[in-house]
């Protein structure tokens, strides 16, 4: 049985937390999209760019956390490990705006270096591709730990598989709805 499974209060504040990073993860995309606007202008690229990258990152995410957290015998620490996520989600988030620079910089560098500039006469698509490309992995860390946290909060609230689709619908209710109000 969790440790929590049968501590209303607790659950009730692992279910606030939960909703209220969704609600930090939309206001975060919202972020990202006006900073990549700069890169790129307020173009379909930023929007799909943002898109792409943070639900790759959300399946990524959620799909090693959850296989490693699946091995964690110790159920008491994967709420230790939600906070952590979350601290490097904030972290990278902090950061982005000075990591998107640096990823300018290795752009410029890269179209430097392989003679890629407009004398080369490459495709418009190759080299904003490059661009998009670097952006899109410096979106996937974030997002990754936020897609992380989904099982890692399942492993801390649901133990018994009779009471997992109400627990696992109930805390994804709630950051969805976290990630409406964010938006």
């Amino acid at each position: 049985m969790s440790r929590f499974e049968n501590d209303q209060p607790m659950k009730g504040w692992i279910y606030l937390l939960f909703f209220l990073s969704g609600f930090t993860w939309l206001v975060y995309e919202m972020t990202w999209m006006k900073w990549l606007g700069l890169t790129f202008g307020n173009t379909p690229y930023a929007v799909s760019l943002i898109l792409a990258g943070f639900m790759m990152g959300l399946a990524l995410g959620s799909l090693l956390l959850g296989r490693w957290i699946d091995t964690i015998s110790d159920k008491r620490n994967s709420l230790r490990i939600f906070g952590l996520l979350q601290i490097g989600i904030g972290l990278s988030a902090l950061l982005f705006p000075f990591l998107l620079k640096r990823v300018d910089l290795l752009y410029l560098f890269l179209i430097h270096i392989f003679n890629l500039g407009p004398q080369a006469s490459l495709p418009l698509f190759f080299t904003q591709g490059l661009r998009f490309l670097l952006s899109f992995l410096l979106l996937l860390l974030p997002t990754m730990l936020m897609g992380g946290t989904f099982p890692v909060l399942c492993r801390v609230l649901v133990s018994r598989i009779g009471r997992m689709g109400l627990g696992v619908g109930l805390l994804y209710g709630l950051n969805t709805v976290g990630a409406v109000m964010g938006a």
